[in-house]
């Protein structure tokens, strides 16, 4: 299937549940902040920014948090009242374990989703390179948690080949036992010696 085949079900199944869908150039979050991609509930928007070269992955996972939500997968709905006890970490407050491990597996739990889409739908993304791209953004969660910091526009956890170079090739179950090697890399390829203040939902 081609990406305007799979882009027609993403329609259809917005168009159903009274979804909007954006897909354009530059793609604005509800505060005004430049992203790469969100689906939020609340407003039901899923949107998408064509600007970074891999949008068509990205979409894959928005549609995947849209399943989620269709779902009523638990972990979900939960994150919109433990999610402000996460996102404090970019204020410099302390984040609640509860509220990283949910937030971690809600996209652990996407993450996963558009793996089996790739191969339901024959999707034209590469899994291993998808699934070390997946184990990136995971792993991201726990170095937010630890820093603080979000990644600046255009050095994604994702995009970044530093880290991806050191990620596994199969989605990773065990991500919560990642290794401080791996959080340091991370910190040391995303941050450098600034500070992290543009955000982006994915």
């Amino acid at each position: 299937m081609n990406e305007k085949e799979f882009i027609k079900i993403v329609r259809k199944t917005c168009k159903d549940n009274n979804i909007a869908v954006v897909i354009k150039k530059k793609v604005k979050y509800a505060d005004g902040t430049f992203v790469n991609g969100y689906f939020c509930d609340t407003d039901r928007v899923l949107a998408v920014s064509t600007y970074n070269d891999n949008w068509f992955p990205i979409l894959v996972h928005e549609y995947g948090h849209l399943l989620q939500f269709l779902e009523d997968y638990k972990p979900f709905i939960q994150y919109n009242s433990v999610s402000g006890d996460f996102w404090c970490a970019l204020e410099g407050k302390k984040v609640k374990k509860r509220a990283k491990d949910i937030c971690q597996l809600v996209e652990f739990d996407c993450e996963r989703r558009v793996l089996e889409m790739i191969k339901e739908y024959d999707l034209p993304i590469e899994p291993k390179h998808y699934a070390k791209r997946a184990n990136a953004y995971v792993y991201f969660y726990e170095v937010v948690a630890r820093t603080g910091n979000w990644y600046d526009m255009g050095n994604e956890p994702y995009n970044n080949k530093a880290i991806l170079k050191r990620m596994p090739s199969k989605l990773d179950y065990e991500y919560k036992n990642v290794s401080e090697y791996i959080l340091n890399l991370m910190e040391k390829n995303l941050f450098s010696d600034k500070l992290c203040s543009t955000k982006s939902r994915k």
